[in-house]
């Protein structure tokens, strides 16, 4: 006891010049890690206050705190936390996506980001509120990848002991998704899910977010110029586990416009959908690279409109219901064995089209089925 006695002592003594090795956020493992800080702090009678300081380009940290600290761990300490230039990576902790015991992360992130923190320590326990700024955000998953210019996130209440990590606002501006191009089988029963159009997220915590809005967005499939959609406008209100959340969706579409509404929500880890909409007079050339890899004739004429639902069950598997309007189409000549619709339909692609109604305006109306993960019919 004298001993520890006097550590304490001498540890008072010399705070008046402080120097911390790392100031680390943790629940176990680490969650938010500073650079060597050193600046001024003081502890007398278990009154603490700190002004703490670190910088090595591009990255630089600034804390300043006051609160109680009783020795060894007895603590209620606010700290008011401002850095800039850090790796998306060293956020990681703060954000929702899954890691994997075999390679550590199932999700890629690149980008710098800025915050400015208020962080609560209690005993062992912290949380913080506040916000982050990220710019030249990059993030990979399963081959599909998100990508946008600036990122803006404002904490509600993110830490540890909490049943739910709060998020006010996450807003994203200049943003693409990019996903792989999967060609058109010739059995739908065969048809495979591909990745996850949603980065995977981590199964132990439950988020809320109040507000996600993105402006400016593109999609794009195969390759970063494969436009399918631009001037894409997302907005979607009180996600949370367990409950359906608002969603609105609309942009352009190769000549066209497109709008999605309804709602989105993810029940034990399933993402579930309730969606409408609309697709007017667009043109159907984005869609060539997809029919030549599937092997069907590519479009050199035409324009299209629909109108669509689909909903998700209890289980997962989804249904709907498409009206499909087909103006003026003309399609490239030749027969190609490999042909999608042959093994779909039992007839090709020019039979087809000349049997629903040749080259003026066809009308197609069709109820689909996931059957399975991947597979319509």
């Amino acid at each position: 006891k004298k001993q520890l006695e006097a550590e304490v002592e001498d540890l008072k003594r010399r705070l008046g010049e402080a120097r911390c090795p790392v100031l680390v956020f943790g629940d176990g493992r680490p969650m938010l890690r500073t650079l060597p800080l050193s600046g001024q702090a003081s502890l007398a009678g278990g009154a603490f206050q700190c002004e703490l300081r670190a910088s090595d380009a591009p990255v630089s940290w600034k804390i300043a705190g006051q609160g109680h600290w009783a020795w060894p761990g007895d603590a209620a300490i606010r700290l008011d936390v401002d850095a800039a230039g850090l790796s998306l990576t060293q956020l990681r902790a703060l954000l929702p996506f899954a890691e994997t015991p075999r390679t550590g992360s199932a999700v890629d992130l690149e980008g710098r980001a800025g915050l400015s923190l208020a962080v609560d320590v209690a005993g062992d326990q912290w949380t913080a509120s506040g916000s982050m700024a990220a710019r030249d955000v990059a993030i990979s998953w399963q081959g599909d990848s998100w990508h946008a210019s600036r990122v803006d996130i404002d904490l509600d209440k993110v830490g540890t002991g909490l049943p739910v990590q709060a998020l006010r606002r996450i807003q994203a501006s200049g943003w693409q998704y990019q996903g792989a191009l999967q060609s058109l089988t010739p059995d739908a029963a065969a048809d495979a899910g591909g990745a996850d159009m949603l980065p995977p997220l981590r199964a132990d915590t439950r988020w809320r977010i109040d507000t996600m809005a993105w402006q400016g967005g593109t999609v794009s499939f195969g390759r970063a110029d494969a436009i399918w959609g631009s001037n894409i406008e997302l907005q979607l209100s009180d996600w949370a586990e367990g409950q359906m959340a608002p969603l609105g969706l609309s942009g352009d579409i190769d000549g066209g416009t497109f709008r999605v509404s309804g709602a989105l929500g993810r029940f034990d880890g399933l993402l579930r959908t309730d969606l409408k909409g609309e697709v007017t007079s667009a043109r159907p050339f984005f869609l060539n690279e997809w029919l030549q890899i599937s092997g069907a004739p590519r479009v050199i004429r035409g324009r299209w409109a629909s109108h669509f639902t689909w909903q998700d069950d209890d289980n997962g598997q989804g249904h709907g219901h498409l009206r499909l309007w087909l103006h003026r189409w003309q399609i490239e000549s030749g027969v190609s064995p490999n042909d999608p619709f042959l093994g779909r339909t039992g007839f090709g692609t020019h039979d087809l089209l000349r049997r629903l109604g040749g080259d003026q305006l066809t009308r197609i109306d069709a109820d689909y089925v996931q059957a399975s993960p991947g597979a319509f019919t």
